[in-house]
């Protein structure tokens, strides 16, 4: 442990003094690989600019070849004085969620709300139960997409209902492709109310998690 908090001051020190750069920090898995890298920079660069110099860093000055997956970067206006800076910690939250069956075929109407701003996103597809959670978490998607500024787009990789003891579950695995990151990410969220309640909120609890890097 005493070695890892050493890696870690060390590491965070030198990605710091990367230029643009004002801090950064270090994540850990359990075998003591680099498990995520978030950086705060301003925008005087792109962001993949300031990836590759992290993975420069790292490999160079450490020997550690990391996958600019891992790294994710928060650029903030130098313009604006700290003190002026709004770090969003709202989180998506689901407004509303309709599901239409008739005969072989079904839509999803998904509403999502981030702070004030609402928005939809709507999918259609086969009648099976299968087919109804996908266009669900594919509707979900769709409206969180709405709420970022720039090019970055969720993808729906696989919706599942699991058996935990006596409870079910919902997960849902999400591709996410953004120029801050790039990444596969999992949510889960039990089944209380319905299992569409439960899709989206399996799906909001995989992209909750990237949207205060997204939005900043």
């Amino acid at each position: 442990m005493a070695f890892e908090n050493h890696l870690k001051q060390d590491l965070e020190g030198a990605l710091s003094r990367i230029k643009d750069i004002q801090a950064a920090r270090v994540m850990f898995d359990d075998e003591g690989g680099v498990r995520e890298i978030h950086v705060l920079s301003d925008t005087f660069r792109s962001a993949k600019q300031i990836v590759r110099d992290v993975e420069s860093v790292l490999l160079a000055g450490f020997g550690l070849a990391v996958d600019h997956k891992k790294v994710s970067v928060a650029q903030l206006d130098p313009d604006i004085k700290p003190s002026e800076r709004k770090v969003r910690t709202d989180r998506l939250k689901a407004v509303n969620i309709n599901v239409d069956v008739k005969g072989p075929t079904a839509s999803a109407l998904v509403k999502l709300k981030l702070g004030e701003e609402e928005n939809e996103g709507s999918a259609n597809g086969a009648a099976t139960i299968a087919q109804q959670r996908r266009i669900i978490a594919i509707a979900t998607l769709q409206a969180a997409e709405k709420f970022l500024k720039d090019e970055s787009s969720f993808a729906l990789e696989e919706v599942a209902v699991v058996t935990l003891e006596q409870d079910k579950a919902a997960l849902c695995s999400v591709n996410l492709s953004s120029s801050l990151r790039d990444g596969r990410f999992i949510g889960s969220a039990f089944i209380r109310r319905s299992e569409p309640d439960a899709v989206v909120r399996a799906a909001l609890d995989a992209l909750n998690r990237q949207f205060s890097i997204l939005t900043a």
